[in-house]
């Protein structure tokens, strides 16, 4: 795949890095031949990776993954976590 990106999003705790890894993991990919999507927890860090065949499929892709993620923050924000 031609086109990738490397995201790491740093949290207040390694515990809510993990918790945004697990949470984000499990939602299967429509199309895995076109897109790739990988999640994982480094201490305080949560690292994304995403390789695309086209930049569309990865713009599209990392809209997703920013929505998801916003909602795990949120959603630990509300729980206190």
């Amino acid at each position: 795949m031609d086109h990738t990106l490397h995201l790491h999003v740093p949290f207040e705790s390694a515990r809510l890095a993990d918790i945004a890894a697990r949470a984000l993991a499990p939602d299967p990919l429509l199309r895995p031949e076109e897109l790739s999507v990988s999640f994982a927890s480094d201490g305080a860090s949560l690292n994304i990776k995403l390789a695309a065949i086209d930049a569309r499929v990865l713009r599209v892709a990392t809209n997703s993954i920013f929505e998801a993620l916003k909602t795990v923050v949120e959603t630990a924000d509300e729980l206190d976590f």
